[in-house]
């Protein structure tokens, strides 16, 4: 039997609605309780992992800095430092984001990404380029709560009516799909479409949307927001570059089939449950298939397979598997000669 472990991450979890990486923090922090492992949001004596789930100082659910976590390490050497990275400069367009993250990754001995095509990216000192620094890693789907969202027959499709289509959203951020969303409500303008289709957009909407036909609902969160997923038939995301956020999960496990783009790591979630798009330009025939197909993805989504029991317990699996190798894996990792390399060299972070 495992351990109980002290463990502390460098985020606060919040019960306001906060996005996908603070669901995640929610979900880990009640498994790991209910493992009866202790949890912290500081850095004590003699903690057995730490995870760094974000690597901003000024993130607003910040519990310390990596300043602090760099210092602590130095006295604290037999502690692990689990790097999970869900974040890239690709996903948002930003520009400083992959450095951080990279300069994070230094002070990880583990990394955990939420897709492969993340860790395609080499965000962290585990690729090619970085190997002075190698990091062993893996991939860690994200998977969502299916307490919380799960199917209702008795709001699903009778296969006449119009075709409830719905996304949701809490970032306003464009790349979160605008260009489709805008697509879809041009659309609903014309008889065709507006005769067999409603949409609904669930969440915070980018400044410059001017939606005419789309139904616009203000966030929601938890089982309010299940809830009103549950209500629609088909989901929508035009998501670029997705890390592998949440959003598809909820609404998988909410039994609604799911249309995507061909972008970041939405093929490696959703493939199988639902039309994935090359383009946004296909989304008028892809509209017309996903009615003529919706049953028999209907039946598919029974067995979706991102659930957080899933992911809680490769994370269980992975705590074991570095307990049990924890003096090999801290001695691979000297934080003093590590630095006197990196400064040497000047890698990019």
């Amino acid at each position: 039997m495992t351990r109980k472990f002290e463990i502390a991450m460098n985020l606060n979890p919040t019960e306001s609605p906060f996005g996908g990486g603070n669901q995640f923090l929610q979900l880990l922090v009640e498994h790991l309780k209910n493992q009866g492992h202790n949890v912290h949001f500081k850095l004590k004596r003699n903690l057995d992992f730490v995870f760094i789930l974000d690597p901003r100082w000024n993130h607003p659910l910040s519990a310390f800095r990596l300043g602090e976590l760099s210092r602590y390490l130095l006295l604290n050497q037999n502690t692990i430092v689990i790097h999970r990275i869900n974040e890239c400069d690709e996903r948002k367009n930003t520009r400083n984001m992959n450095r951080k993250l990279r300069l994070a990754n230094y002070l990880a001995n583990y990394t955990v990404f939420v897709s492969i095509w993340l860790k395609s990216l080499d965000l962290a000192y585990s690729g090619k380029v970085h190997e002075q620094f190698s990091r062993p890693s893996k991939v860690i789907l994200n998977g969502s709560d299916p307490r919380v969202f799960y199917p209702d027959k008795l709001s699903s499709w009778d296969g006449k009516s119009k075709l409830k289509l719905v996304t949701h959203h809490w970032s306003a951020n464009e790349m979160k799909g605008l260009k489709l969303y805008k697509k879809i409500d041009d659309l609903l303008s014309e008889s065709h479409f507006f005769d067999r289709f409603t949409f609904s957009y669930i969440g915070n909407v980018p400044a410059n949307a001017n939606f005419k036909n789309t139904h616009v609902i203000p966030p929601l969160h938890g089982r309010q927001l299940a809830s009103e997923l549950r209500s629609n038939h088909v989901y929508v995301t035009g998501s670029l570059n997705e890390p592998g956020g949440n959003h598809q999960n909820e609404a998988g496990l909410s039994g609604l089939p799911i249309i995507c783009l061909d972008s970041g790591s939405m093929r490696e979630y959703c493939e199988g449950f639902g039309l994935i798009m090359n383009s946004v330009d296909d989304v008028y025939d892809v509209l017309l298939e996903i009615r003529d197909r919706y049953f028999e993805f209907d039946a598919t989504l029974k067995s979706f397979p991102h659930t957080s029991e899933r992911m809680l317990r490769e994370y269980d699996e992975l705590l074991e598997k570095l307990d049990q190798e924890r003096m090999k894996i801290v001695s691979q990792h000297s934080l003093l000669s590590d630095l006197q390399t990196f400064l040497r060299l000047q890698l990019p972070i």
